[in-house]
């Protein structure tokens, strides 16, 4: 199965094939039969191909005036899929790409795609494997971003009727969501605001990713983040540093601890952003 020029996945064109999709024993995708006004029409819907559990990790490094990211993906042992396509929609500014032997990069579109995809079928990450070398640079700071992964399914073509119908025929119908650490596309020069950015990171990390797995830590990270904002409200950005400095020690305290890899890149790049934009201000 091969990729457009969108980045996203090609979906086979029916045109007088009636198809069934199966892994192992388990059919995951099937035609049906539905009468209407009398007649009868045969509905396919396509596999889903999210049926993996996969965990990304990352390490951010500052090289020069630039932050080098790199990734693993591990598709656990549970997963009924192996995992062969990995899609990104970002108009970052990234460069230096790295992909995986065996594995392609494209990047295309308006906004960008960004993908990996195996290149054969023995190069898939299957369950219970990891695979690293997944990285770009960026000048650009971390954020949340959505990704889309796919795992792959067999389709079996077998000789009959067309369907008169086709469901979940859009690849982000059928991919696995979620949500993964990648450089900014527009950084926040206010320092007020960034603050305020810095917080909705904290809150997402602690109670909606599991990044923050340590709700006493949460909370004295928030206290500190409080104090930084109202220091800078009141026009103190020294007090505002030192407030910081709490927060940036913390999260490097937490580091591997309640602080996944994801956690940490998102919040300690950004906290030592601010702190030296508010040191080079006294």
């Amino acid at each position: 199965m091969a990729t457009g020029a969108s980045g996203v996945v090609n979906r086979p064109t029916i045109v007088s094939l009636f198809l069934i999709c199966a892994l192992s024993s388990n059919i995951i995708a099937q035609s049906r039969t539905k009468v209407v006004n009398g007649d009868s029409l045969t509905i396919f819907t396509h596999p889903m191909k999210d049926k993996f559990e996969i965990e990304i990790s990352i390490e951010v490094s500052k090289k020069d005036e630039s932050l080098v990211y790199n990734y693993s993906i591990e598709n656990k042992l549970s997963s009924e899929q192996n995992v062969w396509y990995w899609l990104i929609i970002s108009d970052s500014k990234i460069h230096s790409i790295k992909s995986p032997s065996n594995w392609s990069y494209n990047e295309s579109g308006n906004p960008g795609r960004i993908s990996w995809a195996s290149k054969k079928a023995q190069f898939r990450v299957k369950p219970g494997e990891v695979l690293d070398g997944f990285g770009f640079t960026s000048k650009e700071l971390p954020t949340i971003k959505p990704y889309f992964m796919e795992g792959w399914a067999w389709i079996i073509l077998q000789a009959g009727q067309e369907p008169d119908s086709v469901e979940n025929s859009s690849f982000f119908d059928t991919a696995k969501k979620g949500h993964m650490i990648f450089p900014q596309e527009n950084r926040i020069e206010n320092t007020l605001e960034f603050t305020d950015t810095l917080e909705t990171f904290r809150f997402r990390s602690c109670e909606e990713l599991n990044w923050a797995t340590n709700s006493g830590v949460c909370g004295e990270l928030k206290n500190d983040l409080s104090d930084i904002k109202a220091n800078l409200q009141a026009g103190d950005s020294l007090s505002a540093a030192n407030a910081l400095s709490d927060f940036i020690k913390l999260v490097e305290q937490e580091k591997d601890k309640s602080l996944t890899s994801e956690g940490y890149a998102l919040l300690y790049f950004n906290a030592e952003y601010l702190r030296r934009r508010l040191v080079g201000e006294n």
